[in-house]
């Protein structure tokens, strides 16, 4: 197995199970930007990105990619774009929650009826 440098980079580990992965995307973003390599990190987040649009935590690793390479617009849009799909997770989990009846509302299921204890004569 060859060393990991900056000037090579990890293209293809994550990708080998499958290419159509989001998750398996994000994580060689994620290495790819640990070692440097913003403009690839950028290209496979942006594969995540269109294969899992609801993955926060890519918009979040692709603002810092675009913030590395001093791309501060980019960057903005892609926290805004975080922010959104955050707000709209918060959102959902209300409505659910106020659709679903909570253990407050339930009735308390009945008590069976214990016999009253006999006096010993």
């Amino acid at each position: 197995m060859r060393p990991l440098n900056s000037t090579r980079a990890p293209r293809s580990w994550p990708l080998g199970t499958d290419p159509k992965s989001a998750a398996a995307r994000l994580a060689l973003g994620d290495a790819l930007l640990r070692i440097n390599q913003a403009s690839a990190a950028i290209a496979e987040l942006k594969a995540a990105i269109s294969l899992g649009p609801a993955m926060r935590q890519a918009y979040t690793l692709l603002a810092r990619a675009y913030q590395k390479l001093g791309q501060t617009r980019e960057a903005g849009l892609a926290l805004q774009k975080e922010r959104e799909l955050g707000q709209a997770e918060i959102k959902a989990r209300q409505t659910e929650d106020e659709l679903s009846p909570s253990d407050s509302q339930q009735p308390l299921p009945e008590r069976p009826s214990t016999p009253k204890p006999r006096k010993l004569q």
